[in-house]
């Protein structure tokens, strides 16, 4: 039986949430028209051999072959004058918005109910199909209840490509967790506030950017959240065990993650106007 376009039930947990509304969507890199690290990086490598820097060029090249991501991202960093343009000519154009199929995976986000959404994207693609034509955008939050909000939002928890140094690439996490600055200190008990009093439900990951390390880092550092999360994939990470986020396979709701995601606004939206 289909129930609200979805050819499984839900979680009793999960649906109750998205009813009320208490669903906060976190939004990975796999949904924006934008690289992901790999990606800038070939980009980097590619910029730099066509300047004449040959020798940096080759070696981001062969760091990415050995994944060594956070040194070749150091280099690309030191060699590239302008190294702020090149993030904006990346992340920030959105010339052809209209035509990627990530806008429409991405537009029923802001029909859950929730005001704010997360994202560790670095781009401004989620405030760019926003009802809200203004809707407010930070890395840092001013409260430790972000979520307590009524304008629409975006918090940008790995920072955003308008402010290079906010950025904190996945790469690079387990030494800014380590030693976190101020600021990131301050990002991270926030979001163990946010993962404690709403359900998370993760979407736009791979395997290789699911912050399963960050989670479990987390919940070492602050303590047990109340949860469950859940993290809608194709994939699924044994470790996700110990962070209270749980695995529902796309393949199994059916219809792909736009139709998915579709489907829990629609859920959201009959329950409130009290016709579900």
């Amino acid at each position: 039986m289909v129930r609200h376009g979805l050819p499984v039930r839900l979680p009793n947990h999960l649906e109750n949430s998205i009813r009320c509304g208490s669903v906060v969507p976190v939004v990975g890199p796999g949904l924006t028209p934008t690289p992901d690290i790999p990606e800038l990086l070939e980009q980097a490598a590619t910029w730099l051999h066509a300047n004449l820097e040959v020798n940096e060029s080759r070696n981001i090249n062969t760091l990415c072959q050995h994944r060594e991501f956070g040194e070749a991202l150091r280099i690309a960093r030191r060699t590239i004058d302008r190294w702020t343009d090149f993030l904006d000519e990346r992340y920030m154009g959105f010339e052809h918005w209209q035509e990627a199929s990530a806008s429409r995976a991405l537009r029923p986000v802001w029909r859950l109910g929730s005001p704010l959404v997360v994202t560790t994207a670095y781009d401004m693609w989620i405030e760019h199909i926003c009802p809200d034509s203004s809707p407010e955008s930070y890395v840092v939050p001013r409260s430790s209840a972000p979520w307590l909000t009524r304008r629409q939002s975006v918090w940008h928890i790995n920072g955003v490509a308008t402010d290079p140094e906010s950025m904190v690439f996945d790469c690079l996490a387990d030494e800014s967790l380590v030693h976190p600055t101020p600021s990131y200190e301050r990002v991270l008990r926030a979001f163990w506030s946010l993962m404690d009093s709403r359900t998370l439900v993760f979407f736009g990951f791979s395997t290789d950017d699911f912050p399963s390390r960050q989670l479990t880092w987390l919940l070492d550092r602050f303590g047990a959240v109340r949860g469950p999360h859940y993290v809608l994939a194709d994939f699924k990470l044994p470790q996700l065990a110990k962070t209270s986020v749980r695995f529902i396979p796309i393949d199994a709701l059916g219809g792909g993650l736009a139709a998915v995601l579709d489907a829990f606004a629609h859920l959201h939206n009959t329950t409130s106007s009290g016709h579900g």
